[in-house]
């Protein structure tokens, strides 16, 4: 937990970097009021407050941790160049007539927030989003307005590591 407005914490940082060079993590994870809410609601910071510093410092480093184990081999390797004609177009869908803005946001988009897809609104008050997907089992969620929510048109979900549920799509 950082606090970077302290200049004993940016002295320690710089400290810990030498000591540790090329053996820890980029991400510094700062401290902060949402964070600490978060754990008083018993929530984690992805469900409290997705959009605050601190969800945004653990899915960077989420997103390093990933990518050191795809590097030494952890990760089940994806086939990195799928042709266009086995990628299959998805359609997305969810009726929420009061939100200002809705995201799909997946494993297809590593979970990252800036990278999910924006969903088109509908007169009716639905949102949709078309997106061309290889082969493979896929996990999402709908960002609406900050909140995370299910599909509530796919029955197939799997728990996730944060104590919710994520909404499953597989595409053979």
């Amino acid at each position: 937990m950082f606090d970077g407005r302290t200049r004993i914490a940016n002295e320690i940082l710089k400290d810990i970097e030498n000591h540790f060079e090329g053996s820890m993590f980029r991400t510094v994870i700062h401290a902060g009021v949402r964070l600490k809410e978060a754990a008083a609601h018993g929530k984690s910071i992805l469900h409290y407050a997705s959009t605050s510093k601190g969800c945004t410092d653990y899915m960077a480093l989420a997103q390093e941790v990933l990518k050191e184990e795809k590097s030494a081999g952890v990760a089940i390797p994806r086939e990195q160049a799928v042709s266009q004609s086995k990628q299959q177009k998805m359609q997305f869908s969810i009726h929420a007539p009061e939100a200002r803005s809705v995201k799909v946001v997946g494993n297809f988009t590593d979970w990252s927030l800036s990278q999910g897809f924006p969903m088109d609104r509908h007169e009716d008050g639905s949102w949709s989003k078309e997106i061309l997907l290889p082969p493979g089992v896929y996990q999402y969620k709908f960002l609406v307005d900050d909140e995370w929510v299910e599909d509530q048109n796919n029955p197939n979900r799997i728990e996730d590591p944060y104590g919710g549920r994520n909404s499953v799509l597989e595409i053979h």
